[in-house]
């Protein structure tokens, strides 16, 4: 009987059952022949999102864009209020001027002659006293869409008649109708010479 008590290494083959390999060892070759096995997903990687800081001067320049946007927009409201206020006051003016008793004192006869224009017409007008403002009238014709509805003929313009009063004369066209009584046995050349004599 050999004592292995005296020797410090331990014996070459320990007594008892042979070690077996364990089934982690065997693992590689059973995944290659095993057609039910699923390798495990490979890891993915993520990199980090590294969030773009805004540059000030950037920053900057987007606020001051936007505050000329801001500076135009209330400047062209502003033009738009006063432009509209200006317009009715305007309107309003011409309305109060168009609509006053005119400066005749009594009433006179006015003809306007076949092919003659407003402005012709609103200086002859304005020349025999008959409105104030020859400008204004006219505008106020434009503007009514009367300029070219004026006809010719002879018109009894009344006392203190307005502007309005005078354009509506004018366009509606009730010109002034004398009688002439005519005596039988009269030749042509005396009917002519009667009628020129008429007023």
């Amino acid at each position: 009987m050999t004592d292995h008590s005296n020797n410090g290494t331990p014996p070459d083959n320990p007594p008892g059952p042979p070690l077996q390999q364990h089934d982690w060892q065997a693992a590689p070759h059973q995944q290659t022949h095993d057609p039910h096995y699923h390798s495990p997903p490979e890891p993915q990687h993520f990199e980090p999102v590294i969030a773009k800081a805004v540059q000030p001067q950037e920053f900057l320049k987007t606020r001051k864009k936007t505050s000329r946007t801001i500076k135009l927009m209330q400047l062209m409201m502003s033009l738009t209020f006063f432009a509209a206020i200006g317009i009715a006051g305007f309107v309003m003016f011409t309305r109060l001027q168009v609509d006053k008793p005119g400066p005749l004192t009594k009433q006179v006869v006015f003809e306007v002659g076949k092919g003659q224009g407003l402005s012709m017409i609103s200086s002859r007008l304005h020349k025999n006293g008959i409105i104030s403002d020859r400008r204004l009238f006219a505008l106020h014709a434009m503007a009514s869409k009367s300029a070219k509805k004026l006809k010719a003929g002879k018109y009894a313009i009344p006392q203190a008649a307005s502007m309005q009063d005078v354009l509506n004369i004018l366009v509606k066209g009730k010109a002034i109708f004398y009688k002439v009584t005519l005596p039988e046995g009269w030749t042509s050349e005396q009917i002519v010479n009667a009628l020129r004599a008429h007023p």
